[in-house]
């Protein structure tokens, strides 16, 4: 049995306080959200977002149209957005 990969978190959610936001990626890979895993609300802004918990959320999962993946620690090094990283979990 192999371990679950480690993803990288923007911060835990200020909205619901029990989820992280994780890395989010569409499939064509031209957007990526900060994604809560318990509320399922998301963020475009994830700078904002990262600086401030309480920075309006951009919607819920529902909203978000066609197939996204887990964003890699990888993913956010591309993007740009490795500074907002802060840690990583299962």
């Amino acid at each position: 049995m192999s371990a679950s990969p480690l993803l990288p978190y923007v911060r835990t959610c200020g909205f619901c306080e029990n989820g992280l936001l994780r890395f989010w990626i569409s499939s064509d890979e031209k957007r990526i959200v900060a994604l809560c895993d318990e509320c399922e609300l998301y963020w475009d802004d994830i700078l904002a977002v990262y600086d401030d918990e309480f920075t309006p959320s951009s919607g819920a999962f529902p909203a978000l149209k066609g197939e996204w993946r887990a964003g890699t620690r990888d993913d956010v090094k591309e993007n740009g957005l490795d500074d907002c990283v802060r840690g990583e979990s299962e």
